[in-house]
């Protein structure tokens, strides 16, 4: 996962209809020009067409009559999961495209069902957009899930997905019905062991269910529409989704369990811009705020502080238009967890005392706490901040124990001791 070069993956198996999901990425990046570097999973088989039906009549005879593009040894996993991890720490990395058909081996001049040469991703993309078999599969020290920010599934029934991929074989690849039911079970036991596992990696899963009879997908004669079927939308993390909102603007849509809800088919559209373009907007200002440039230290990055001062952290936020949060802290697990969203957004931050906070936890406390985030964090500027100081003594103990940034706060006070106490702690 990376904060200035952010991937979304979607995947789903073949007929699993992540190329509808893929559309409506591409409008949601349009409309908020969002430069995207696109990725297909097909650009990472390890064989082409030709090769592929000759290497699975070479593993039949072998005895393996399951060879297929849903499992490793089909694939370049091993690249997808370099071009990642690249990606997220560079920006860069390469790719290729896959040749599908004859309108696409005209624009690159090479026949259906071969890959082109492989070349480096655009420059400046603000992020990497992946749709295809294994945006989210963990297999060994192959880990494509754990560098992607947002993972999707589109994972139809499996009735449905069969009648998609039937429908879709034989209109683009002129197979029979009998030629599609042979694939289907030549790849069952990889879909079961690689491809059904990326679900439970996935953080939004749309699965279509269809509501008209589907029990014998071979004989279906059209693909169930949109408005023949429900969407189920499953968040893996519901923390934070606004169902209320979604269940408002989603006519006859309904919650299904705690983490889950259900619209009409022909909603999904809709329901993907309503959840997925406050996502991309997220990632968008994590990135911003990543690349944007840092307040300068005060410490050498050789003793790895980040500490700075309170004049410091304003006149850069007010150079660069950004606000900055301060956080009240009084033990580890605080620290911590805000150390932990400041890391997530690339932002600065006030970590601010109250005299009680420090009587409670002792100044050397104090001090070995911030101390420890600093190390832990050095490329997060933090300011140190003494809250509303009652007295001279109070300010010049905070600065003492490491305090970048006191107030003197006598409103308490009356006039003349007042402007004795701000005069004395004032430079």
């Amino acid at each position: 996962m990376s904060a200035r070069h952010p991937i979304i993956s979607v995947t789903g198996s073949s007929g699993a209809g992540t190329t509808s999901v893929r559309n409506t990425f591409a409008q949601i990046f349009r409309r908020e020009h969002v430069n995207a570097a696109f990725i297909e999973g097909d650009a990472f088989h390890r064989y082409d067409r030709a090769e592929m039906r000759r290497r699975t009549e070479e593993e039949a005879q072998r005895g393996n009559h399951n060879f297929s593009h849903f499992g490793p040894d089909a694939n370049l996993l091993g690249e997808l999961a370099g071009l990642f991890e690249s990606y997220a720490a560079t920006g860069t990395g390469r790719s290729r495209h896959y040749i599908h058909d004859a309108e696409e081996a005209a624009l690159y001049s090479a026949p259906p069902g071969t890959s082109t040469a492989w070349e480096d991703l655009a420059p400046d993309s603000d992020l990497l957009f992946y749709e295809g078999l294994h945006g989210a599969v963990v297999l060994g020290e192959i880990d494509t899930a754990r560098h992607a920010d947002v993972k999707i599934g589109s994972v139809p029934v499996i009735n449905l997905e069969w009648i998609q991929k039937i429908h879709r074989d034989r209109a683009t690849r002129n197979y029979s019905t009998e030629a599609v039911m042979d694939v289907i079970l030549r790849r069952m036991p990889d879909y079961v062991h690689y491809i059904c596992p990326q679900s439970t990696e996935t953080d939004i899963n749309f699965q279509r269910v269809p509501t008209i009879d589907t029990s014998n997908p071979f004989i279906a004669r059209w693909i169930p529409t949109p408005d023949k079927s429900i969407v189920m939308i499953r968040f893996r993390n519901p923390r934070g989704v606004d169902f209320p909102y979604l269940l408002t603007m989603i006519h006859g849509s309904f919650a299904s369990r705690a983490n889950s809800i259900a619209i009409p088919g022909n909603k999904l559209d809709l329901a993907m811009q309503l959840i997925l373009t406050p996502i991309i907007l997220q990632l968008m200002d994590r990135r911003r705020r990543a690349v944007r440039p840092r307040p300068p230290s005060t410490r050498t990055l050789e003793a790895c502080m980040a500490r700075i001062t309170l004049r410091q952290l304003l006149d850069h936020d007010a150079e660069h238009g950004y606000g900055v949060p301060d956080f009240n802290i009084n033990n580890l697990e605080q620290v911590l967890a805000i150390m932990s969203a400041a890391a997530a957004t690339a932002a600065p931050v006030i970590l601010q005392a109250s005299r009680g906070a420090r009587s409670y936890a002792g100044d050397a406390m104090f001090a070995a706490m911030v101390a420890a985030a600093e190390a832990m964090h050095p490329e997060i500027p933090i300011c140190l901040h003494q809250d509303h100081g009652n007295a001279a003594a109070t300010c010049l103990s905070a600065i003492q124990h490491g305090f970048t940034s006191v107030m003197m706060d006598g409103s308490l006070l009356a006039d003349a001791r007042r402007r004795r106490a701000t005069t004395t702690t004032s430079p």
